[in-house]
């Protein structure tokens, strides 16, 4: 009786076997809280190290554009091949191409424009010359994706400045013939660019 309380064995109260099997029960369902502890200490110290990196030098340098907007290229390909010779075959296959590349375009123009990020590509002045690429190529029933962040860059020896990549993401698999799967993947991309734009231009944007 060792482990009863001073009221239990003044009650003459014994223990027996399913109280015991209850006793031990209570004690391993305390491990789940002690897990849950673990885990919200991995999250929390996962989400310290990603803030880290997001606003390193590193990432200020593919990243930090003072949270200006910038200009959206999208070229966005549903892998049919041309016809030889009709020329309203032609025709047909060239719109759909476009509109395969307009409903990349329109999606990805409402999520900068929801940001306060878009700009005409054209408006030098207010892009700096940055600006989102998003490519859709897709090869039967494969697909390859890329978001690319573009921001022009000063060469410190020859004095010039040239547009370049700072910043990818991509990629590939499978889609079922489901054009909807493509949607949702590249959107999936661009949020992952929105997260760490913002996250890496917050003060700049916070001010607008």
């Amino acid at each position: 009786m060792g482990n009863l309380d001073p009221d239990q064995q003044a009650a003459g109260w014994m223990p027996t076997e399913s109280s015991n099997r209850l006793a031990g029960s209570m004690k391993v369902r305390k491990l789940p809280v002690v897990l849950v502890a673990l885990l919200v200490l991995i999250v929390f110290q996962s989400g310290s190290i990603e803030a880290q990196i997001t606003k390193s030098p590193r990432a200020r340098f593919n990243l930090y554009n003072a949270c200006r907007p910038m200009g959206l290229r999208v070229w966005a390909s549903p892998g049919s091949r041309a016809p030889d010779d009709d020329a309203s075959e032609i025709s047909r296959w060239l719109e759909d191409h476009r509109r395969f590349n307009d409903r990349f375009h329109v999606a990805a123009e409402s999520r900068l424009r929801a940001a306060r990020l878009y700009a005409d590509l054209s408006n030098d002045a207010e892009t700096h010359g940055a600006f989102l690429y998003i490519g859709v190529n897709v090869v039967g029933p494969a697909m390859c994706l890329r978001v690319e962040y573009v921001k022009r860059l000063k060469d410190p020896v020859s004095g010039e400045t040239f547009p370049a990549g700072t910043w990818m993401e991509s990629s590939t698999g499978t889609y079922g013939g489901d054009d909807g799967f493509i949607v949702q993947s590249v959107s999936e991309l661009l949020d992952k660019f929105l997260v760490e734009y913002l996250r890496v231009n917050e003060e700049a944007c916070g001010s607008r």
